[in-house]
């Protein structure tokens, strides 16, 4: 038998015990050898990525527009078909791109023979109602077909998470990291919905490891890859500046890095090392480090600068959007908003409530393993450090820009963070895997993880982990995109149909397309009276959004609160997210 060359440390530059490890992060050391073997785990790629797909296709049919998606649904086909990047400015266009494409081939109306058209940026609400439901194919058809990039982009993210943990943890805890990703309630709902969020959250993933890749070994076609990735990011969310920003210290990390790594070892790397690039490199210069990320950075201004079209310098474009969506944000904002953290309100925000809003909405399992790896890169030994500064920093750059937002809208402004973090998860679970106890717990977690995820389908949005108290209670400790975005007013004229309740009192959250909604699903409704029926409902059934219950003033110029979840029980909570109620007459 041939012994096989002995590679000492695999060199500094590659990750530390790459297959000393045993379990989920080093495959070849604890686990046996045989086609069945690799046979079965060759299926568990293909089925998490088929599981991932039909939840968020079940999702999408199931629910109704949310709040945001007339603005990006209509922006993307007019942008497509028009060039009028004035509509929804105060985001680049990226992805509205994607989520425009499907619709050319839907048969839609010229956006000029609707009635908002000539004043689309200024009324981009109505424009948005208008373009949903008032088009040639019914608003479902149009809706469903918008949604269908954001499930595409998503299933590409889910592959780039399961090739980064494994060519840095091994196959095992690829598997982990995608199994983390894929039954992930926050990831599935917001893979379901034509916005953007998913968008920027698949575009600086993908950015993060094109730059590792880059500065593990330069090359011309790692310059243009991570180019065009980082440009992509940008354009889909404004948000992205922030990890662009992160692009100096990523540089600092790999000039200290190759310093202190001396030349590569004159063995040749293992097949493994060689398709993961993470073993036997040779060390960069500076120079050559620096102009790496020059021509990344030209790649990118190259790509921002063609991304509007002909006749427009994109880079001016960019700007200005930037200008409105970042630094004049407060313009577009509702005056006045309060926002809502675990029974307060403030009109200037919670530097904590995406942290709170992470712990909350997190699933447990995910959350230990977060809390294990916290303690394993503050006290572990390790020579992963260059490799998962790519991982961490981002983690860290989100979740700080983020506490000074005066307006905190929901979870969804850090959803950038989870795949960083499921990768982490599951490195960390390789490096204890090798503990019995680990061996027992681990298949618990994961089937707790799971379960917790599908028996929630399709009401992803209100997702609240059991230190909550689950979705019944999330109401108590959060709203708007966190709980409700309007997601629910067609299993709520369902519901209504199928038990023949009228009359039907409605208060409901996305009220600018709720007339042409409601004629569209056959909900017969008429508004509630807020001055009187608040204090003294009159007998029959009411219909309230999660987001407006909790609400602290609704009335302007008095002091009007909502307190039917402390006075009143509901009938029934549609999704998590719609309360109905009935009160008879008094005897």
């Amino acid at each position: 038998m041939r012994r096989r060359p002995h590679h000492p440390g695999r060199g500094a530059s590659g990750p530390p015990d790459a297959g000393h490890v045993r379990g989920p992060g080093a495959g070849q050391v604890d686990t046996p050898a045989g086609g069945k073997r690799s046979r079965s785990a060759g299926l568990i790629v293909p089925a998490l990525l088929a599981a991932l797909a039909v939840q968020g296709v079940l999702t999408m049919r199931d629910k109704s527009v949310t709040y945001d998606e007339p603005f990006y649904t209509s922006a993307g086909y007019v942008y497509l078909t028009r060039g009028r990047f004035e509509l929804n400015r105060e985001h680049p266009p990226l992805m509205k791109y994607l989520i425009g494409i499907p619709l050319l081939f839907q048969n839609s109306r010229p956006p000029e023979e609707l009635a908002d058209w000539a004043h689309a940026p200024q009324r981009r609400m109505a424009f948005g109602s208008e373009f949903l439901f008032e088009n040639r194919p019914d608003p479902d058809t149009l809706l469903f077909w918008a949604r269908v990039p954001t499930v595409a982009v998503s299933l590409l993210l889910a592959l780039f998470v399961w090739l980064w943990t494994r060519q840095l943890y091994g196959a095992g805890a690829a598997a982990v990291a995608l199994l983390f990703y894929c039954f992930d309630p926050n990831i599935v709902t917001h893979s379901s919905l034509a916005t953007l969020d998913l968008g920027i959250t698949a575009a600086t993933f993908v950015a993060c490891f094109c730059l590792w890749r880059l500065y593990r070994q330069p090359s011309l076609g790692r310059v243009a890859a991570a180019g065009l990735a980082l440009a992509a990011a940008l354009l889909m969310k404004y948000s992205a500046v922030v990890f662009a920003g992160l692009i100096p210290v990523f540089l600092l990390g790999a000039i200290l890095h190759h310093r202190r790594s001396g030349p590569a070892p004159a063995s040749i790397p293992s097949r493994q090392a060689q398709r993961s690039g993470v073993a036997g490199l040779p060390t960069m210069g500076t120079h050559r480090l620096i102009g790496a990320t020059v021509g990344v950075l030209a790649a990118a201004a190259l790509v921002i600068a063609c991304a509007y079209g002909f006749g427009r310098f994109g880079l001016a474009e960019y700007v200005a959007g930037f200008k409105l969506g970042v630094l004049e944000r407060e313009k577009l904002t509702q005056s006045g908003y309060q926002s809502f953290l675990c029974g307060r309100y403030s009109a200037t925000g919670f530097r904590a409530y995406h942290f709170v809003a992470f712990l909350l909405k997190t699933p447990i399992p995910t959350l230990l393993l977060a809390a294990a790896t916290l303690v394993r890169l503050a006290v572990g030994r390790t020579r992963r450090g260059f490799d998962e500064m790519f991982l961490v920093a981002p983690i860290l750059a989100f979740l700080v820009i983020t506490m000074p937002i005066k307006q905190n809208f929901g979870l969804r402004n850090i959803l950038p963070v989870y795949p960083f973090v499921f990768a982490l998860a599951a490195g960390t679970l390789a490096a204890v895997w090798h503990r019995r106890t680990v061996k027992v717990l681990a298949p618990l977690l994961g089937g707790w993880y799971v379960f917790s995820a599908v028996h929630l389908q399709p009401d992803y949005l209100a997702y609240f982990n059991e230190l909550s108290g689950g979705p019944a209670q999330g109401i108590r400790y959060l709203d708007d995109s966190n709980i409700d975005w309007g997601q629910d007013l067609k299993p709520l004229a369902r519901y209504v149909k199928e038990r023949n309740i009228r009359p039907l009192k409605l208060y409901f959250f996305g009220n600018y397309w709720l007339e042409p909604a409601a004629k569209y699903y056959g909900l017969h409704y008429a508004r509630m009276d807020l001055a009187k029926e608040i204090a003294h409902p009159q007998p029959g059934w009411y219909a309230v959004s999660a987001h407006l219950l909790q609400r602290p003033q609704l009335v302007r110029g008095s002091n009007l609160r909502f307190d039917w979840l402390d006075r009143f029980q509901p009938e029934v909570v549609i999704g998590h997210s719609i309360y109905l109620y009935h009160f008879e007459a008094p005897q």
